[in-house]
């Protein structure tokens, strides 16, 4: 063989390892978005939370930079009453997900139901209002919850 044929080789050889790669990365994604809608359909019902928790442990396996497994394990631990722990998990999950609105609603609205009234939670209400202007969930959610904490504020 020729030294034109081996780097021939070797070139075909890099490219078919990187088209394996490729494929087998797009697979743990397409995993890891499956098995998180498997855990948003089961997240309504309480019988079923170990489940999300489980697969929101497998979509963290499968793809480490995924917000939404974060997400499921924050609002998990919150539903058990874990408020720190679910706290931190929702501002990793903003690590990773810095430009989603409805996170920092979530997020937001989490400090809330932790009684913690505060500049982080301007932030978080203000960051999701700026990122989606027109939304009017969005925008309903987040006014319920200024009414919410009004009339937690005042007297009688």
């Amino acid at each position: 063989m020729r030294m034109a044929e081996i780097k021939r080789l070797a070139f075909l050889g890099g490219l078919l390892a990187i088209s394996l790669l490729v494929v087998v990365l797009n697979l743990c994604g397409f995993l890891a978005n499956a098995y998180a809608g498997f855990a948003r359909s089961q997240f309504r019902f309480a019988d079923t939370r170990p489940a999300v928790r489980q697969a929101a442990l497998l979509i963290q396996k499968l793809d480490f930079r995924n917000a939404e497994a974060v997400q499921l394990l924050a609002e998990d631990d919150l539903y058990a009453g874990r408020r720190g722990q679910a706290l931190d998990e929702y501002e990793q999950a903003l690590k990773l997900a810095p430009a989603d609105a409805f996170l920092w609603r979530d997020y937001a609205l989490a400090r809330i139901s932790s009684g913690l009234i505060d500049t982080d939670l301007e932030k978080a209400v203000a960051q999701a209002q700026e990122l989606a202007p027109k939304s009017r969930p969005l925008q309903i959610s987040l006014a319920l919850a200024g009414l919410k904490i009004y009339a937690l504020s005042s007297p009688g």
